[in-house]
């Protein structure tokens, strides 16, 4: 693990040195039209707890190609529910149990909390969702899961799973404030959710919440950062291993880098490490 950086004055305003690819709007629209085309009706089902102050519901979701996403819904029994908080977990956990809450839900939010496709092994808690799509060459961890294509990449997946909560959230608890929150792989995945969301007329979120966000400017990264999962695209690893495939690796970060994406940004408070 690395232990060094550049001093903190030149980290507060560097930005990024990678390139966005030319198709990159193309890309994304195409995603998401897809993703629509193929959505089903939203699925939610009231769950049995012991907690007396919060209804918990399943809630099930169509992504990115029409897959079934699992969420919990969260909600105060009594009063007003001030905002809807899309919350997106760390890498590796999945939603857990629905008796599970945060301060989120005991504060008069209501919580949809996102499972993460083909996660839940680690954090403790355990996932429901599968990822059917997963596809080509890849490492021990989903960071190199079809990473040899961006049409195949898993963060395609995870990106448009994101997003889609977020339209979900509107559904489910329509006229309140949404928001996008997130700490390491949770936090990407709600910088994604505020970035792609606002399509096609779409409100997208109100407010992210961001905290140590994961998958930022990753050729600098893996350069930088010598631990997994960074490792597993670092170049004396994978991308040796199948060398042919090193350029379409590099092309494959950037294009399912939604931060590229123009438009009106939601208002985002984040913490980095």
């Amino acid at each position: 693990m690395a232990f060094f950086d550049m001093p903190l004055d030149q980290l507060r305003t560097r930005r990024t040195t990678a390139v966005a690819p030319d198709d990159l709007e193309e890309f994304w629209d195409r995603t998401f039209a897809d993703a629509r085309a193929a959505a089903r009706p939203t699925r939610v089902e009231p769950v049995p707890t012991p907690l007396r102050l919060l209804e918990v519901s399943d809630v099930r979701f169509t992504g990115f190609g029409g897959d079934e996403i699992r969420a919990w819904l969260q909600r105060p029994t009594d009063g007003p529910v001030r905002s809807i908080v899309v919350e997106y977990i760390g890498y590796g956990g999945g939603r857990g149990e629905p008796h599970e809450v945060s301060a989120y839900a005991v504060a008069g939010h209501a919580r949809l909390l996102v499972d993460t496709r083909g996660q839940g092994w680690g954090l403790v808690r355990g996932g429901d969702t599968p990822d059917p799509q997963a596809l080509g060459v890849s490492g021990l961890n989903p960071l190199t899961r079809g990473i040899e294509d961006p049409e195949t990449y898993y963060y395609r997946r995870a990106y448009t799973d994101a997003a889609r909560a977020v339209e979900v959230a509107r559904e489910l608890v329509p006229g309140v404030l949404v928001v996008a929150a997130g700490g390491s792989q949770g936090g990407a995945l709600a910088i994604a959710a505020a970035a792609l969301g606002a399509r096609e007329g779409q409100p997208g979120v109100d407010l992210a919440l961001v905290d140590v966000p994961f998958l930022q400017d990753l050729p600098r990264a893996v350069g930088l950062v010598d631990a997994e999962p960074y490792a597993e695209i670092s170049p004396g690893t994978w991308p040796r291993t199948v060398r042919p495939r090193r350029r379409c690796a590099a092309r494959c970060r950037s294009s399912t880098a939604p931060c590229w994406r123009r438009g009106p940004p939601a208002r985002c408070f984040t913490r980095w490490r």
